[in-house]
Parts: structure tokens; sequence; C-alpha cells
């Protein structure tokens, strides 16, 4: 099947939020995990997977703690590149953009749909920060357990819902003898600008 610039349109965040719809149909809930990309002070690359958690016309979200890693690197410099590779439907996008931090009260509403399990969770440990050993890790746990014992968990100052603005969105579609398409666009002066790329 070929990839034109027709069957994407001229709004890529409609196109990638049907084209992540159609990864979930096929997939299911793992289609939502992308490759997040971010540099450090010193402008080394790191990356990670995360669970996407919403897809919409204002940008992709991910929860995470400020604490880690790449909550340090995103308070640097707030922008990021996420990548994903659908095999079912041989199928890549790449998105680039600004990063920015939901309102408290968008966060407080995430907080309160996860399972408490989950709340509990990220009370339970500063991510990415060093610990002596799994041990460790599980007494912090039981401890955050007995500390809400009987009543709701509110919701840690550190952990937030990040946003990704795209400003560049790229389609690429398995095609035949390696003539792959690839179709890019890019935010410029609030208007979406397409090209078609070499495989």
């Amino acid at each position: 099947m070929k990839l034109t610039k027709g069957q994407l349109g001229t709004d890529p965040v409609r196109a990638l939020n049907h084209w992540i719809d159609e990864a979930v149909s096929a997939g299911g809930d793992e289609a939502m995990t992308f490759t997040l990309a971010t540099v450090d002070d010193t402008g080394a690359p790191d990356a990670r997977v995360v669970i996407i958690r919403t897809s919409d016309d204002d940008g992709l979200t991910f929860y995470s703690d400020t604490r880690s890693a790449k909550g340090a690197q995103l308070s640097a410099e707030p922008r990021a590149a996420l990548v994903r590779y659908w095999p079912a439907l041989k199928r890549q996008v790449r998105v680039r953009g600004k990063v920015e931090v939901l309102p408290s009260s968008d966060i407080d509403a995430a907080f309160v749909s996860r399972e408490r399990r989950s709340q509990l969770g990220y009370w339970s440990n500063e991510q990415s920060a060093a610990i002596a050993d799994r041990a460790a890790l599980e007494r912090q746990l039981d401890e955050v357990i007995a500390r809400f014992e009987g009543q709701d968990v509110p919701r840690p100052e550190h952990w937030v819902v990040y946003r990704i603005r795209p400003e560049y969105i790229e389609f690429w579609q398995s095609g035949e003898r390696h003539l792959h398409d690839r179709i890019a666009f890019t935010l410029r002066d609030g208007s979406w600008q397409s090209e078609r790329l070499q495989p």
C-alpha cells in the first residue's frame, strides 16, 4: 500500500491520531508505547519508553516524576522527540516538539483516574534515584501503604503530566523494493508545510 500526501490531509496531528487509533485497534494498549528522547545539560541524548496517555489536537501526553532524569532534562530543555514503529501495520511515526506541564487541575484529574496501587507507587519511590537494594524499595512502598491506609491518596507535587506539542511529524510506511514512503510535516509560522522524503 502506497502512502500519499492526500491520504494524510493537511492536518498531520489529526492524521497522527488516526494512525494511533488504527494501531490500538490492531495491537491493543501496547500500541501506545513510544520511545521518548531528551537531552541532558551537556547535550548528551537520552531515551526511554513511555506510555502515551492521550493524543488529541493539543498534542501527546505522558506521566512522569519531575525528579526523574527525564524530568530534570525537560526542565532544562523543554523539547523532546518521540518515535514508534508498529510492526503489524509496517508504519512508523516520528514527532518532535516543545514540552509543557499541564495545569494542576488537569494533573489532579489524571491522578484521580489512576488505580490506588499506582497512586501509592508514585509516592513510594524517587524515580531514577539510586537505592541500596530491592528490599529497601519494598520497605518504602510498605511505609506509604501504612501512611495512607483508610484515606484517599493525594497527588504528590512531583507527579505531573507532560504534553508534547508537535512541531514536526513524519509518517513512514513500508514499501516494496525498499521504496518506503516518508512524508514529513513541519510547523512554520503557525502553518503546517509538508514534503515527501526519500527513503
